[in-house]
């Protein structure tokens, strides 16, 4: 089954990585950044639906329309989409280069919608672009989304940015989340 994480207003993690400096969790593993994106990349040129997810339109219900949505994993785009039509200030997020590229192409007529490009385990990146989201939108908090983006990286991965998401997130901020686990697979 799919879990949804709607979480308000502070964020938790486990024992053992609360407090943790960001570089103790990058030394557990080592990522080849490169051939991640290159997969994802080759994905996305073949990948394309325009319709929103369902977990994107409950978000969209349920989220405040004054804080900006920064979406991590926002491959094709459809969802960063339907939220920036429905009057959110969105930024848009993913590793690959040529799905970003696309995704600005394809909105470019949309103002309120942003994309870059960002690892999800890079703390700086992650920092930065919440900051820019909660600046450029002059919003105290923000909405962080993800869907289906947690269980397409590792605990590694998910540490880090999880880390990065504690060190910069603030009472307040709302996180919204879709995911698989590993106990999808009993089911």
């Amino acid at each position: 089954s799919t879990r949804h994480i709607i979480s308000y207003p502070t964020m938790t993690m486990t024992k053992s990585m609360d407090n943790a400096p960001i570089s103790d969790v990058a030394q557990v593993a080592n990522k080849n950044v490169t051939s991640e994106s290159d997969y994802w990349n080759s994905f996305y040129s073949k990948f394309n639906v325009s319709h929103p997810s369902q977990f994107c339109v409950m978000t969209a219900v349920e989220a405040e329309r004054d804080r900006p949505i920064v979406e991590f994993g926002c491959g094709n785009a459809r969802d960063s989409i339907y939220f920036a039509s429905h009057g959110y200030t969105v930024y848009g997020c993913d590793l690959s280069q040529p799905a970003i590229d696309k995704n600005s192409e394809k909105s470019k007529d949309i103002p309120s919608l942003e994309f870059k490009v960002v690892d999800a385990s890079n703390a700086d990146q992650v920092q930065g672009i919440v900051d820019k989201a909660r600046a450029e939108s002059n919003a105290d908090n923000v909405n962080v989304y993800t869907r289906f983006f947690l269980h397409s990286i590792d605990e590694i991965q998910q540490a880090k940015l999880f880390a990065a998401l504690s060190n910069v997130l603030v009472a307040g901020d709302k996180l919204y989340f879709e995911f698989r686990s590993k106990m999808d697979e009993s089911l």
